[in-house]
Parts: structure tokens; C-alpha cells; sequence
């Protein structure tokens, strides 16, 4: 299962593996700094004060959090922009860590850049100042996605990676964040079969990040370039195969033999308004039509991306296209 670098005292909950491990859960609760080694959660960690104004803090973060594969922008920082502040009289959602949380001035947002491949970044927006809009970017500045808060917490996923994040203010209120989360992985497997054009103009394509290393089980499924807001499952089988418009559909199936479907509770998801869905995976748990298989090594795998779609004669659905996997 994905690794997370807790930020609370205590046993930090990973260990360091191969490069082919490198999907990890990082969250930052801006309560302490990484101390001497750069992670969260040891014995080292250097208490963040935050004070309960602008004008008190003369701080803003930029590199502080790098260790941990993220900084925050501008650098050189500007003041009143990323500072930490003490937010314990903004709200009482259980989901804020007390009593901080990084916020910037008026319309300045809070914003950061990732030095790793990120998939999913998710945060407490809209803290006590009305509501708060995340957006990532790409590389080159695209939009990948966005979403809307108020003092609840949005998660966006990206099948490309995300190269930064920001968080405005829908209003002359504050931004304000807490528990930021970005996950960290690496695309893996070979994609093949022809996807169907869906409603979107474009064809469906399906992702696999994390480890191959059966033993890790670290991986997420992704489906991009899907239609905005469809219900989508994925599928999984040890054989390829090739089906045009099973169904009714109006896409390729890419599986054959004994196809099995990530239909369990919370697997059904809905796309991004960006068009993408993702849903991490247990391995040791792969459905199939007899049940729950165990993934091992040496073993091959495709997984698929079955999805709502809508056509000129009406509903109808769609798929993206296979991705392989072999299993170390």
C-alpha cells in the first residue's frame, strides 16, 4: 500500500527502497520544519510559531519543505504571502491539525511547486474565511484541474504529473490551507489496444503509477481524457484481448479471460471536471469473477478503465485503453 510521511511525533512508517519504490504520501500539517533528516515526524523536527497576524510574522516559507519535495513561491518570497499563522479561532473541522495553518494576504495565493512526479495533491481549503479554489498546473502552466472549498478538503488528481499548486481566494478574504498531501509516484507498464474516440473529441487513456514490485503493493490506477463528471470503474485480468463495442458500448475492450472490476465499496469513481479518475489499489486484493487474487511476482497483468460517455443516439459508455504490468 502507498507509504505516508506522517508529520505527528512518532514512528515514521516507511522505509527507504529500491528506486523502483517511489510512490510515497507526504503531508505537512505546518507544525514543524524537517530537521537534519529532512523528514517529518523524528525526533529532530524544529516547531513552527505561528503568530496571530500578518504583521507578526516576518516569515514566509520557500525551500524549508524541499526535503520533502515541495517549495513554496515566490522565491524570494513576498511578504504577507505563505507565512504560518496561528488559525486555531478559524474553525473546528477535524480534518485541521491545531493550531496551524499557511495563508496569504488578500488576493495573493498560496502557492508551491513540487521537485518530484505528483498525481494527487489534496488540502483543507476555505478555512474560516469563506471559500478557496486549488488549481494544478503542468509543467508548461496548463490547468490540469481545479476545485472549490469551504473548510473542507479538495483532492485533485492528474494522470500528468503536477508541477505546481495554487490555492486563491474566491473573494477579498484569505487563502488559507492546512494538511497538504501530494502524492509521488512513477508511471510504469506499456499501454497497447486502440481506445474508442469518446465524447470529448479525444481517445481515453489508462495509467498505472507506482511500483511494479508485486511485494511494495504501491499502485494507483488512473484514467485520463475521460468526459467530465462520468462514473468509471477499472477492470483487471492476466490476458489481453481485444472486443469492439461489447454491450452496446461504443469502445474496445482490452481484457479477455477472467476479467475482474474494482466495483467495492468507494472503488466506483466520477471524473474531475479535467477529466481524469484514480483509484489506488490493494494488490493482495485483485478482484476477479472467483474473488480476491493475490498480485505476486513474475506475475503479468492488464488493467482497463470502463467509463460513462454519451453519444448522438444517447448514453452509452466507453473505455480507455490496456495497460500492461509485469509483476518483479
Amino acid at each position: 500500500m502507498r507509504r505516508i510521511i506522517h508529520t505527528a511525533t512518532g514512528a515514521l512508517g516507511f522505509a527507504l527502497l529500491s528506486s523502483l519504490a517511489s510512490s510515497q504520501t507526504v503531508r505537512i500539517t505546518f507544525e514543524s520544519f524537517p530537521g537534519p533528516d529532512g523528514q517529518l515526524g523524528t525526533f529532530d523536527d524544529v516547531p513552527i510559531v505561528g503568530f496571530d497576524n500578518f504583521a507578526d510574522q516576518t516569515d514566509q516559507l520557500t525551500n524549508e519543505f524541499s526535503s520533502l519535495g515541495v517549495e513554496f513561491l515566490p522565491a524570494p518570497p513576498i511578504d504577507n504571502q505563505n507565512e504560518v499563522l496561528d488559525a486555531s479561532s478559524m474553525t473546528s473541522n477535524p480534518a485541521y491539525t491545531a493550531p496551524n495553518a499557511l495563508v496569504s494576504l488578500g488576493f495573493a495565493p498560496v502557492e508551491c511547486r513540487f521537485l518530484h512526479d505528483v498525481f494527487s495533491v489534496s488540502a483543507l481549503i476555505g478555512i474560516g474565511t469563506g471559500t478557496d479554489t486549488m488549481c494544478i498546473y503542468d509543467a508548461q502552466g496548463t490547468v490540469l484541474a481545479s476545485a472549490s472549498g469551504n473548510d473542507n478538503v479538495v483532492t485533485l488528481t492528474s494522470t500528468v504529473p503536477i508541477a505546481r499548486m495554487t490555492v486563491v481566494s474566491s473573494s477579498v478574504a484569505t487563502p488559507v490551507i492546512d494538511n497538504l498531501e501530494f502524492t509521488e509516484g512513477t508511471v510504469v507498464g506499456t499501454n497497447y489496444c486502440q481506445a474508442a474516440i469518446n465524447s470529448t473529441g479525444r481517445t481515453a487513456r489508462m495509467v498505472y503509477a507506482g511500483s511494479p514490485v508485486a511485494s511494495i503493493n504501491d499502485a494507483m490506477l488512473a484514467g485520463a481524457d475521460l468526459p467530465p463528471l462520468a462514473f468509471a470503474f477499472f477492470l483487471a485480468s492476466p490476458i489481453q484481448g481485444f472486443a469492439a463495442n461489447p454491450g452496446g458500448s461504443a469502445g474496445n475492450l482490452c481484457l479477455a479471460g477472467p476479467i475482474g472490476r474494482y466495483v467495492g465499496p468507494g472503488q466506483i469513481q466520477q471524473s474531475t471536471l479535467a477529466g481524469s479518475a484514480s483509484l489506488s489499489i490493494d494488490l493482495n486484493a485483485t478482484p476477479s469473477p472467483t474473488g480476491f487474487i493475490r498480485i505476486q511476482a513474475g506475475d503479468t497483468f492488464h488493467f482497463q478503465c470502463w467509463f460513462r460517455d454519451s453519444s448522438p443516439s444517447g448514453p452509452t459508455s466507453n473505455f480507455t485503453d490496456g495497460i500492461q504490468v509485469v509483476f518483479q
